[in-house]
């Protein structure tokens, strides 16, 4: 089975970090490095390093039970100065309702922020939380036409970059906070990615051939 990406951080020793933590508990993990690619084409401008610490799929609800036991004695040192504690109800209802945007520690101290205020959440109510969060993790993103455009563009010039975002429009995946890997696009932008390949590819033959042609 491969490995997903299970968290990603902009520091090498907070990766470094949660891998000592998944491998003294016997969990399976490896940290590799990149630089974001065509996700700052679509608006996620991130320019530095990446840290990538990936699991098995089968492994990550093990990893999110362990982090969530690591985190719950801090969390119960209650500190209020803590910024949490400015938030309302309802924001601290949105941070357990979306995990994957908070780190785990945050997310500790917020349920314990709002049972302090009497607001109890009992399990069944933080898995139906976490069942919506999964169902609109799992929709597919929103493509911006122009990207589209630029890829049928460049690939009609013989560019290597309208095959790369083809590429990317048609084979992208994400994987959810449970482990499952998802396609990133929805089918209408995935069949234009493998249009602009196919048209590339064709192409690619037609200009070789012209090339060729020319030589003799």
């Amino acid at each position: 089975m491969d490995y997903s990406v299970y968290k990603k951080y902009f520091e090498a020793e907070q990766a470094e970090a949660l891998a000592d933590l998944l491998k003294r508990h016997n969990i399976d993990c490896e940290v590799s490095q990149d630089r974001d690619s065509l996700d700052s084409l679509y608006g996620d401008n991130h320019f530095k390093t990446v840290y990538f610490v990936k699991l098995k799929p089968a492994f990550f609800e093990v990893a999110n039970n362990l982090l969530l036991a690591e985190s719950e004695n801090e969390a119960n040192q209650d500190d209020p100065d803590h910024y949490l504690h400015s938030f309302t109800d309802d924001e601290l209802v949105e941070i357990l309702a979306k995990p994957d945007e908070w780190n785990v520690l945050d997310y500790q101290r917020a349920r314990k922020i709002l049972e302090s205020r009497g607001k109890k959440f009992d399990q069944r109510a933080i898995e139906s939380l976490k069942s919506k969060r999964i169902q609109e993790l799992a929709k597919p993103e929103e493509v911006l036409p122009v990207w589209i455009h630029v890829g049928y563009f460049f690939v009609v010039l013989g560019g290597v970059l309208g095959l790369f975002i083809g590429m990317h429009l048609y084979s992208s995946k994400k994987t959810l906070p449970d482990g499952r890997q998802m396609y990133t696009y929805k089918t209408d932008d995935r069949k234009h990615g493998m249009r602009i390949i196919i048209l590339g590819l064709i192409l690619f033959l037609v200009y070789t051939g012209i090339w060729i042609s020319q030589l003799q």
